[in-house]
């Protein structure tokens, strides 16, 4: 076992699934799909779901108001791709994500984490994220230095401005 976060456990999966199946027994809930990304889920946290007829997640995963959750459909597997400093107002950098970007691949959900440093130039960061959302999943970006840079931006402007532009954009 390895701890993880909010008290959970990490098992081997052939203990897990049995985990799983018993406590779906216990529940008279064979009818429901045991969520593919349950390895980390406490005991009580499968008990929940399955109790509750399939639609209580963990409150760690719990939605934010206007972000939705996402969950792997279940038979496929999860593949994570991170990519920063990506500079996008040089015009190749730009080309080499449309052209370079790692093909998607059967039976994976694809995500793909982008660290910031794309362009400070709005129209320039909204085509290259449109160019990961075309191709992954989901998509999560957290703006770097070059996002919240203000000098193009009228007199005045913060990068507490900025940030909340670039969110809008998002």
């Amino acid at each position: 076992f390895h701890q993880l976060r909010h008290g959970s456990m990490l098992r081997d999966p052939f203990e897990h699934a049995a985990l799983v199946q018993r406590i779906q027994s216990e529940c008279f809930a064979e009818d429901i799909e045991p969520p593919a990304d349950s390895l980390g889920w406490t005991e009580e946290e499968l008990h929940a779901f399955f109790e509750s007829g399939g639609d209580e997640l963990p409150l760690r995963f719990a939605e934010t108001p206007g972000v939705p959750v996402r969950i792997i459909p279940a038979g496929m597997r999860a593949r994570v791709f991170v990519i920063s400093d990506m500079h996008c107002d040089h015009p190749q950098n730009l080309g080499w994500i449309q052209q370079r970007l790692p093909a998607s691949s059967s039976g994976c959900f694809d995500v793909c984490v982008c660290c910031g440093d794309v362009s400070d130039n709005l129209g320039v960061l909204r085509q290259a994220l449109g160019v990961l959302r075309a191709r992954f999943d989901e998509v999560f970006f957290t703006p770097g230095n070059h996002e919240l840079w203000v000098r193009k931006e009228p007199p005045g402007t913060t990068s507490l401005d900025r940030i909340e532009t670039v969110r809008r954009l998002c």
